[in-house]
């Protein structure tokens, strides 16, 4: 019983509100538009008659501010409406709510048993009436925009006439007066303070409908969005697992890559020793080439230098002997000589001596026997030197003979 008489204030408090903002924006409307016109007093075509002073120009453009004044209004009307949908959608919303925090805590499931439920029952009362009254409204403000659509296009349509309006004929201008107060007339009723009746007991839907519509929409959402949420956990476990399957694989194959990238490097390593020690080798053998040719060559030279030496040996030998030769032919020759020399020198000596013999009182002679220098004793003193250049005892005295 509470609960309906608080549903009761409730709707009477939306209600007011509704009313206050048409109110509101009505008497807040010629403020905000100064130059608009009172809708309830604009000017017709007798006006024309009745008021000379002015041009049919001024009262033109002045009828063409009316026209945006109604738009404007229609625009903050139908402003309105929308902010009175979203407040029954607030409303609904929080009875939704309580429904649903009452199913939770008697776990009842489905329409038949929900309605036992005097809470439920009132909430979804309280929904259907809301629902009725938020279609009225989104009606109305469906209208009223449609309404301010309309009045764009016309306005549009009047802006582009009132700029052509001087040299409009006035036959033509009297058409567009009349086209303007057709469209004044046509479209400030509908600015008018909106009057909502309540809805009527056979408009509104049935609580069943409104539980279908309303609860088990919800319901039927949070199941769709926890079998979603579902798949999406289940899709999104099957891409992780995907992924972390492709993760393995990748990081396989980076092993693989990594096992390979080892044995290459392995065997390369192994060539580049192997490489190491054949050059090694090489170098080797090379080294031992090397020696042996070298020993081939020393050997080659050390024969060539023996065979060298013999033949220098053997020159040096047979120079020796031929100056052996030469050398017993010279002492032959010198023996010879000097046997000839001997036997000069016997026979000169022999024959000094029988000269002496026979010439010594007679002459003095040089001490050397090889000097054959000699003189009388009557030419030179006993003190008198040898003269004979050849002499090898030059300057010795002369020795005198005797007997």
């Amino acid at each position: 019983m509470l609960h309906r008489q608080y549903l009761g204030i409730t709707i009477i408090a939306v209600l007011w509100l509704i009313i206050a903002s048409c109110s509101h924006q009505q008497s807040e409307s010629p403020n905000k538009n100064p130059n608009r016109k009172q809708i309830g007093v604009h000017k017709t075509t007798k006006d024309i008659q009745q008021h000379d002073a002015k041009s049919k120009k001024q009262l033109s453009e002045e009828k063409l501010q009316t026209v945006k004044a109604l738009k404007a209004e229609l625009a903050a009307k139908a402003q309105t409406l929308r902010g009175t949908v979203v407040k029954f959608e607030s409303e609904i919303q929080r009875n939704v709510k309580e429904i649903q925090e009452e199913k939770s805590y008697t776990g009842q499931q489905g329409f038949d048993e929900s309605i036992k439920n005097q809470r439920i029952r009132n909430c979804l009362e309280a929904i259907q009436k809301a629902h009725g009254y938020k279609q009225i409204v989104i009606e109305a403000a469906q209208k009223t925009e449609a309404g301010e659509i309309e009045l764009v296009g016309v306005e549009k349509q009047l802006d582009l006439d009132i700029i052509l309006l001087d040299s409009m004929e006035d036959a033509e201008i009297d058409r567009l007066l009349d086209r303007l107060d057709l469209v004044i007339t046509q479209y400030q009723p509908r600015t008018q303070k909106l009057i909502l009746p309540p809805p009527k007991e056979a408009d509104l839907k049935e609580l069943d409908e409104i539980y279908d519509q309303y609860i088990f929409a919800e319901e039927k959402k949070k199941v769709q969005e926890k079998l979603l949420k579902s798949k999406q956990e289940e899709e999104l476990k099957q891409k992780k697992e995907l992924e972390k399957q492709k993760r393995a694989e990748l990081l396989e194959q980076r092993r693989q890559k990594s096992r390979r990238l080892r044995i290459l490097e392995k065997k390369k390593a192994e060539t580049q020793l192997h490489e190491i020690e054949l050059a090694k080798q090489k170098q080797i053998e090379q080294e031992r080439q090397r020696q042996i040719e070298f020993e081939r060559l020393k050997q080659i030279e050390d024969e060539k230098r023996r065979e060298a030496e013999l033949e220098r040996q053997r020159v040096a030998k047979e120079q020796f002997i031929r100056q052996l030769e030469l050398a017993v032919l010279f002492i032959k020759v010198a023996a010879e000589k000097k046997r000839q020399e001997e036997e000069k020198a016997a026979a000169s000596v022999a024959e000094w001596k029988a000269w002496k013999e026979e010439n010594q009182k007679k002459y003095c002679f040089c001490p050397n026997i090889r000097c054959d220098y000699q003189t009388i004793i009557s030419d030179v003193d006993f003190k008198g030197n040898c003269a004979t250049e050849h002499c090898p005892t030059h300057a010795l005295p002369l020795v005198p003979f005797k007997r």
